[in-house]
């Protein structure tokens, strides 16, 4: 497989991760009433669940022989927990100190940290 090829890969995995954690914090932060800094960090917590799973049976397919699924979820898990605190704590600075709306503000969130799982997941976690 080619490096565009595992990136187009992991791009979709990210898409439904980045579904399911969109769904968790509109709830959360919608219905449930969560601030906007605790909705995000849960929901990309639950996404990370899904990319864990797909980039496993997905994106790093080719990659599985390398390493055992313990060392790759811990590793994943890492990265996850990571992304899930800098999703808080980017997505409230954001909202309150450049007065964005929680959309805007995860939206621009998702897309730094895209670029940061995927460099941190192709080079350690799969690695």
């Amino acid at each position: 497989m080619t490096g565009a090829d595992m990136f187009t890969r992991y791009f979709m995995t990210s898409v439904l991760a980045t579904l399911v954690h969109y769904m968790v914090l509109a709830l959360l932060a919608g219905v449930a009433g969560w601030t906007s800094g605790p909705a995000a960090a849960m929901g990309a917590a639950i996404g990370g669940v899904v990319a864990l799973w797909g980039n496993w049976h997905y994106t790093f397919v080719e990659r599985r022989r390398e390493s055992t699924l313990r060392r790759v979820a811990t590793r994943f898990t890492t990265v996850v927990l990571l992304s899930a605190l800098l999703q808080g704590l980017m997505v409230q600075g954001f909202c309150s100190q450049l007065g964005l709306s929680v959309l805007p503000a995860q939206l621009l969130t998702t897309l730094l940290l895209f670029l940061l799982g995927y460099g941190l997941n192709l080079r350690w976690s799969f690695a």
